[in-house]
């Protein structure tokens, strides 16, 4: 888009007292408007690239704490979920060719200590984060970047989403429609 304001981000990028916090936010309202080279630029910046992100801390392990935002983006919303949800082919392709992916979550009887603890602090949050992650999954955009198979990952995405419908209530499709990756297919 040519409204991007890429030198004004550029030139704010450059001010050494930043807050992690800030870059993240305004990744995050980058993507969710479709400025590729603005999100590009925030990628760029030294908190996802030298201090801080090895090769073993994904961009989105900057984003798996509740300390940013304030409200405008759910805290579990990572760069790879929201570029997914607002199917931002461009975006989605270069957070997957920096090795971001959208992780599926356990199952929903899973008994690990992760699931554990995260359905005894806040179950609702628990679910709603669940939702969030799985509408990235059932996207057009992610699926289409992310899997060998597309139609296949559709077909199999969808079941699981059948199902996990009949369990949790969020995941009824009749309530979400981005849930189902078929959903723009049947009507």
């Amino acid at each position: 888009s040519s409204n991007e304001h890429l030198e004004v981000v550029e030139y704010l990028l450059t001010f050494p007292k930043l807050s992690l916090q800030s870059i993240k936010g305004a990744l995050l309202a980058a993507i969710q408007r479709g400025h590729f080279r603005v999100t590009e630029a925030l990628l760029n910046h030294h908190f996802f690239t030298g201090m801080g992100k090895t090769k073993s801390r994904s961009i989105s392990a900057f984003f798996e704490t509740d300390d940013f935002c304030g409200g405008q983006f759910p805290p579990d919303t990572t760069p790879i979920i929201l570029a997914a949800q607002c199917n931002e082919y461009s975006i989605v392709h270069m957070l997957i060719q920096r090795g971001e992916l959208i992780q599926k979550p356990h199952g929903y009887f899973c008994r690990c200590t992760d699931c554990g603890n995260k359905r005894s602090l806040d179950d609702m949050k628990n679910r709603l984060s669940r939702v969030n992650t799985f509408k990235g999954l059932a996207s057009p955009a992610y699926i289409a970047l992310s899997s060998r198979d597309p139609i296949q990952t559709a077909f199999e995405l969808s079941q699981e989403l059948a199902d996990l419908s009949l369990i949790e209530k969020e995941f009824m499709v009749r309530n979400h429609p981005p849930l189902s990756p078929l959903s723009h297919h049947n009507s």
